[in-house]
């Protein structure tokens, strides 16, 4: 019996040996074996595979410990071309701290770097070993002008490229911001986004770059809450500054803006300039001595803190504190004339918060306390501190036996009798 287990519905029985063929053999057209063309085993060396040489450049250029641990792979299996060998030297000195696996990064790089480097280059490279990052902390006190400095030096000794270093060092040595911004080797969204992966994602610095502006593309950061332009000639910042409306903290050098960024500061971070110009306004204020009396001669401090505060009052009107500053120090500079507009002010500020129930009760109920005792008005400052006194605010009335604005009535009787209460 024919065993017909193996057919399927679509597949026809097959011919019987004495079945005649329907064509003949000699009909049939020419069959050529195609020969297989041999695996490369160099084939990112060759001209086909610059996207791939692309593509690894971006996986050893996004700081990502697996992908950079690919890229390597790739490498190894297809070879190392002219424009990764400044990435794999970095690699094989660099690591980044938080990278789990950087001493495999760092051997796998150097394998690399021995095999495919020109003799040459390897020879540079020994007579002038890139230093490492503990090398580096070491010899360079200036982390990014230094660092600079470094690479184009040790670009001309070795023959690497200076750029491609600046980049290695971003992304494991949080160095070489500066030199990409001034070369604009790089994409500066890509290095801004990189410089803020290193701080934190919310601290953007540019200590001692030696900027004189801004890259526009700050402003697509807006999760910045820290500035830092200290060391920088700032000429101009652009408007997009104003988009990082979450920043709480600035810094810069007021001798080395322009007037212009400080007025776009003003006017872009109105709260946080009016707090620094507080602060250097009192810094500068206290120049004149701590004291419980008021100096015998009119102290040139004064003047000197004054502007700050009238520079923070434009930034913030409603800044009580300001106000009364600006009333202290023209009080305390011999000319209490000239006080009474800010004095005026800053009473008025003080009471309407008072009146708006705000928080912090007994700060504003002592420091309107002291603009009336700076006015010459004894009976209603007194009547604040006995406020206070009900209310068992000792910490203010113990102030108040320390504050200057009050020291015209440290010996007085009725002042002395109240704050000596608690």
């Amino acid at each position: 019996m024919l065993d017909v287990s193996f057919f399927t519905p679509s597949t026809p029985p097959p011919l019987h040996p004495s079945t005649p063929l329907p064509f003949h053999p000699s009909t049939l057209p020419p069959f050529h074996l195609s020969t297989p063309q041999p695996f490369h085993p160099m084939h990112l060396l060759t001209p086909e595979a610059t996207e791939m040489r692309e593509k690894i450049t971006a996986m050893l250029e996004s700081g990502d410990e697996p992908q950079t641990l690919l890229a390597l792979q790739l490498l190894k299996g297809g070879g190392v071309h002219a424009s990764h060998l400044t990435h794999v030297l970095a690699l094989s000195r660099w690591n980044n701290l938080h990278w789990e696996d950087k001493t495999t990064i760092r051997m796998q790089a150097k394998l690399l770097f021995n095999k495919y480097a020109p003799q040459d280059m390897i020879a540079k490279q020994k007579q002038h070993k890139l230093l490492t990052q503990r090398e580096l902390d070491k010899r360079i006190n200036d982390v990014e002008r230094g660092f600079m400095a470094y690479i184009e030096e040790y670009a001309q000794q070795t023959g690497v490229e200076a750029s491609i270093l600046a980049v290695m060092g971003l992304l494991t040595l949080k160095r070489g911001a500066m030199y990409l911004l001034h070369t604009q080797a790089r994409p500066a969204g890509w290095v801004l986004r990189n410089m803020l992966k290193n701080d934190m994602q919310t601290n953007l610095v540019f200590r001692s770059f030696q900027l004189k502006q801004l890259p526009t593309e700050i402003g697509d950061f807006p999760q910045v809450r820290h500035l830092d332009f200290m060391g920088n000639p700032l000429e101009d910042v652009p408007n997009s500054l104003q988009n990082l409306t979450q920043v709480n903290s600035l810094a810069f050098d007021y001798d080395k803006i322009s007037p212009l960024v400080l007025e776009k500061l003003m006017r872009f971070f109105p709260v946080v300039m009016s707090n620094i110009f507080f602060s250097h306004g009192t810094t500068a204020k206290r120049k004149a001595g701590a004291s419980i009396y008021p100096k015998p001669n009119p102290h040139p401090a004064y003047l000197e803190a004054i502007p700050h505060f009238e520079k923070g009052v434009v930034c913030r009107p409603n800044y009580a504190e300001l106000w009364h500053n600006i009333g202290a120090c023209w009080v305390f500079y011999g000319e209490p004339t000239k006080a009474l507009p800010a004095l005026h002010n800053a009473r008025d500020l003080y009471a309407q918060r008072l009146r708006d129930k705000h928080t912090n009760t007994g700060h504003n109920i002592f420091w309107l306390s002291c603009v009336h005792a700076l006015l010459g008005e004894k009976e209603q400052g007194l009547a604040y501190l006995t406020e206070l006194a009900k209310t068992k605010e000792w910490y203010y009335l113990s102030l108040a036996l320390k504050e200057e604005d009050w020291a015209m009535y440290h010996k007085d009787q009725d002042f002395l009798a109240i704050c000596n209460s608690l």
